[in-house]
């Protein structure tokens, strides 16, 4: 199948909405704050920052790097956090966080619902 790919070039603060493209590659600058967003999405999204990949509905397949927010849908979302810190705007749906790593969290910062 085709990949589409995504690049946030050299810096920058970068939006990419992927709700729903399948096979895509994105790949945030490595400088400034890069957004990953499900806006239009139709279901859930299972995003998962240790192996740098999601999953939701038409959306299947995506890959990420260097991605420092993440705006998630308005249903049941879960989230796989890694040792990177990432800015989380969580949809109104009943999500499940696993933090990977206690540098995942940072204390006294909790995760807000839009």
């Amino acid at each position: 199948s085709k990949t589409n790919y995504f690049d946030g070039g050299l810096g920058g603060n970068d939006t990419f909405d992927v709700s729903t493209i399948a096979n895509a590659t994105v790949l945030g600058s490595a400088s400034g704050k890069n957004t990953l967003q499900f806006h239009d999405a139709t279901a859930g999204v299972q995003v998962d920052f240790a192996n740098g990949s999601y999953q939701t509905g038409a959306a299947a397949n995506g890959q990420f790097s260097n991605i420092s927010v993440l705006k998630t849908t308005d249903f049941a979302d879960k989230i796989i956090l890694a040792t990177q810190q990432v800015n989380l705007n969580a949809g109104a749906g009943d999500d499940t966080i696993v933090a990977g790593s206690a540098s995942a969290v940072r204390p006294g910062i909790g995760v807000r619902s839009r």
